[in-house]
């Protein structure tokens, strides 16, 4: 079971890694504040950085679908309840991560990004998207 814990973050991280690089494009110019020293290193550290948080808050997720559950287990089993606790847990975060953000000019939406009620829909699907498929490679 630890080994699939532990694949199961790896491919948070990885998963996540590929979908932040493969949004950026929907944002605009990020904020170097603060970052100018970094030079052309700044936007791999912003990727790996949010990827890793993403990868973090996805073990919270499962560990509080095993808390509920009360084993891990249900990894290899996931059933409807499990997905739909990941799914509204993951929207929950992305809406509180992402007003704060927005709120605070951390980062700006382009105008492509599809937005819901202000909130880019890529963000906000991110979280239970990635983690329900690391869930599925891991099983398989």
């Amino acid at each position: 079971m630890k080994k699939q814990i532990f694949l199961l973050i790896v491919l948070a991280f990885l998963l996540n890694l590929f979908w932040e690089v493969a949004h950026t494009p929907l944002y605009s110019e990020p904020l170097k504040e603060g970052f100018e020293w970094m030079g052309k290193n700044f936007y791999m550290f912003v990727l790996l950085y949010a990827s890793s948080i993403d990868a973090l808050m996805i073990a919270v997720i499962f560990s509080f679908v095993s808390w509920k559950n009360k084993n891990w287990e249900w990894i290899n089993k996931p059933s409807s309840k499990d997905y739909l606790t990941i799914i509204v847990i993951g929207i929950i975060i992305a809406i509180i991560i992402e007003y704060r953000a927005l709120s605070a000019g951390r980062w700006l939406y382009g105008n492509f990004m599809p937005t819901i009620l202000g909130i880019g829909l890529t963000p906000l699907i991110q979280l239970f998207s990635t983690a329900i498929l690391a869930l599925w490679m891991v099983r398989r």
